[in-house]
């Protein structure tokens, strides 16, 4: 299946990029949480049980996070490292660095493993659109109800505007039939 890229509009009056198209990732609405990784990993025919894949799963989400306030990195083989950051501000002398006033987040940093055989490692993934599998959507998201959270879509090719929340399929810009995504909200 191919990673789709969505166009979006850009609609902040104070960023420089104001009125311009970029592009996106486009994320299933599904979410997958521990359970149903688990229920994933079970189905490649994994020999262990539903409830040994979740035990280790909780176990390496309070272990992570324990480890890494204790200052270590943690790696994940085959699929990268975690660590902990610190954004700061700077200050001319070292004894005006204080945590209160000069520490300004604390952030979770990711970095994909960089073996040869990694599917993640960085070269792998900043590779060209025909080279990773990537389809580009025939529509623009043009703006987003912030109550709702519900997407405004304009078709490529005429003039068509719908709203991501709409039932059955809409004529695309493309001549096309695109079906609506799913109901389910993302977090």
């Amino acid at each position: 299946m191919a990673i789709k890229i969505e166009r979006y509009l850009n609609r902040n009056k104070k960023s420089n990029g104001y009125g311009k198209t970029y592009g996106r990732v486009l994320h299933a609405k599904k979410v997958y949480d521990a359970r149903r990784l688990a229920e994933h990993i079970q189905e490649h025919g994994s020999i262990y049980t539903l409830d040994v894949v979740l035990g280790v799963l909780a176990k390496v989400e309070q272990c992570i996070p324990e480890l890494l306030r204790q200052g270590f990195k943690v790696k994940l083989d085959g699929l990268g490292t975690f660590k902990l950051s610190a954004k700061t501000s700077g200050v001319i002398r070292p004894d005006d660095f204080t945590l209160q006033a000069n520490v300004k987040k604390l952030m979770l940093r990711f970095l994909p493993e960089q073996a040869p055989f990694s599917l993640w490692r960085s070269d792998a993934v900043t590779r060209s659109a025909e080279e990773v599998g990537m389809e580009l959507t025939n529509y623009v998201v043009i703006g987003v109800d912030k109550e709702t959270g519900v997407r405004t879509l304009k078709y490529l090719g005429n003039s068509t505007t719908t709203s991501d929340s709409d039932s059955g399929t809409t004529t695309g810009g493309d001549g096309g039939t695109v079906s609506p995504e799913p109901v389910e909200e993302r977090p």
